[in-house]
């Protein structure tokens, strides 16, 4: 016995609809673990920049602060919260004309640091979410802390840094 077949069913090629399907579901698969990769790496590096930046700026304010207070032979008072409305005032003589005096104030604005130097006021760094000054008189050392935070995209970077410095000496002491 011979089985008929139809000539039209042995020509026809092309895809059933469960191999279509297939294919659309691994092509999904596929596009979705793409798309969550390139994410990761967006996120990655806004972490990083966001990181570098918070890094930059508590150095930036530890390298003014650091400056003026190894020059300084007199710092006012014995602790100031420039997150809260204290200022950190260093005076010191001038190296050259030792009658002459010069004085730095440091003031927490928002999130800005500012520095104001005989007259000259100068932005030092931004992001700052705390920034602190402890002075021990006996030790002779001054402990500023520092911290910035830098926030994006639901992303935040916080670096906090402390700084310990000796201002030099009193004249004549």
């Amino acid at each position: 016995m011979r089985i008929l077949r139809d000539r039209r069913l042995d020509e026809e090629r092309g895809f059933t609809l469960i191999e279509l399907v297939m294919a659309i579901g691994v092509a999904a698969i596929l596009m979705a673990a793409a798309s969550y990769a390139t994410l990761q790496v967006a996120n990655t590096n806004t972490r990083n920049t966001l990181y570098m930046t918070a890094v930059r700026n508590a150095q930036s304010a530890g390298y003014w602060v650091s400056i003026d207070a190894e020059k300084a032979n007199r710092i006012v008072g014995d602790s100031a919260n420039l997150t809260g409305s204290d200022v950190l005032q260093l005076t010191w003589l001038d190296s050259e004309d030792l009658t002459e005096t010069h004085s730095s104030n440091f003031t927490l604005e928002g999130s800005t640091l500012y520095r104001n130097i005989d007259g000259a006021r100068t932005m030092v760094a931004e992001h700052i979410s705390n920034a602190s000054a402890t002075y021990d008189a006996t030790a002779q050392q001054m402990a500023f802390v520092v911290t910035s935070e830098v926030s994006s995209r639901n992303i935040t970077a916080k670096e906090t840094r402390t700084y310990e410095i000796s201002p030099r000496p009193k004249p004549g002491g």
